[in-house]
């Protein structure tokens, strides 16, 4: 099991980042008032994290307009930069989303594999 901190934390005399144990067995989550909300086997726990929204805020830290859909000018835009030959990490700082979004929208607007060619 692998816990990973948002700020170093000293554990054991150690400031450490994230902690790996082999061997978990239990598990407690404690909220706000410092009750424990669970308290159980570690075996049970498949993901414990902040959940999509979380997810997209902070792939937006990187991508500006992660998750959001395209505009109707902005896919005008890709398309006329894609032809165009624009390099990808240009479109990826204009458009300000990832290579992979960038091409899954080329994709769906049937544009060539490659960046500037035709089809």
């Amino acid at each position: 099991m692998r816990v990973k901190f948002k700020r170093p934390v000293t554990h054991g005399g150690a400031t450490v980042s994230e902690l790996t144990f082999q061997t978990a067995v239990r598990v407690v989550l404690v909220d706000a008032q410092g009750r424990a909300v669970y308290d159980g086997d570690a075996d049970d726990i498949a993901v414990i994290d902040h959940g999509a929204a979380a997810r997209t805020e902070r792939l937006r830290g990187a991508n500006s307009s992660h998750g959001r859909p395209w505009l109707p000018q902005e896919k005008q835009d890709l398309r006329d930069a894609w032809l165009a030959g624009t390099p990808m990490a240009d479109l990826v700082t204009r458009f300000g989303r990832s290579s992979n979004a960038i091409a899954s929208e080329a994709r769906r607007q049937n544009l060539p594999k490659t960046v500037g060619r035709s089809k």
